[in-house]
């Protein structure tokens, strides 16, 4: 499948737009849009055909892991961990969310692509780039696998509330003039939430979904903080769980609605229905 996928996509590019890429003119996701590069969809940020090495050098910085870097994990006491194999659980979780979204037929989705990495903050901590990249440390990713009430889902959450956050790049921040960023923060907990409770619950159905839900939670609770006057404040433990269990629960209302009536989920109106819900209930 992931074959047929690649291959597709270089059918689909021009040759002018192909030798473009090759070249690596130092161009960000982002960049390539606006130069009318049609590229849509997830790709490692390791994968110099589609990601411009320079570009992150010098956007982001020089932190980025490479395919054969390892890395040790702690927590659980492992050394020698490649970065390769994290790198794909990273990035099958977003293409899956991402193709969600293409059968969707998600109008913004199919005009974006993004890359997506492990990345060396020497810290807990993930980001998504305005520019399209996201990145996560892999001590989050350790982390993730050390909470009590973890399930399957925890890491997918984490990547997910970052792939939340390219929505509001893409369709702007409800939440732009805030003190601080929590609205931001709690409306990318919803959002995340809801759309991998769509895409797992498309593969897993309802009792394996109802099994795994607790994951979610457990990772948005993991990174809340009490720090209400700061301006990288984003919701405290339990704001941050109220906030993904609203996500679950509009998500399980379009699985059933989707039944009788042919509705399209899209970033948009996933987005849409939780900056709506942070703004009634977070004042």
């Amino acid at each position: 499948m992931k074959s047929y996928f690649f291959a597709a996509c270089l059918l689909s590019l021009s040759q002018s737009a192909f030798s473009q890429i090759l070249s690596d003119q130092g161009l960000s996701p982002l960049e390539k849009k606006i130069a009318g590069q049609k590229l849509n969809g997830i790709y490692k940020a390791t994968n110099t055909l589609y990601c411009s090495q320079k570009s992150i050098q010098q956007k982001i910085g020089f932190g980025l892991y490479s395919e054969n870097a390892q890395v040790a994990d702690p927590l659980h006491h492992k050394k020698n961990l490649l970065i390769k194999d994290l790198n794909q659980d990273l990035y099958t979780s977003l293409s899956q969310a991402y193709q969600y979204l293409l059968s969707q037929n998600d109008q913004t989705a199919k005009q974006n692509h993004l890359c997506v990495g492990y990345y060396n903050y020497a810290e807990l901590n993930a980001q998504s780039y305005l520019h399209g990249y996201i990145f996560v440390d892999p001590s989050v990713l350790f982390t993730m696998r050390d909470l009590p009430n973890r399930s399957m889902l925890s890491s997918d959450m984490t990547f997910l509330h970052e792939l939340a956050h390219q929505f509001q790049y893409w369709h702007g921040n409800a939440f732009n003039h805030d003190k601080t960023v929590k609205r931001l923060e709690l409306a990318a907990d919803c959002t995340g939430a809801a759309l991998l409770y769509l895409v797992k619950q498309r593969q897993w159905g309802d009792a394996t979904m109802k099994i795994s839900e607790q994951g979610l939670r457990a990772a948005t609770e993991r990174v809340g903080d009490f720090n209400f006057h700061h301006k990288s404040h984003h919701g405290t433990p339990q704001e941050r769980m109220f906030a993904t269990d609203k996500g679950i629960s509009w998500a399980k209302q379009q699985v059933q609605l989707q039944k009788n009536w042919k509705l399209e989920l899209t970033s948009k109106s996933i987005l849409s229905y939780c900056e709506n819900m942070v703004k009634v209930n977070f004042k």
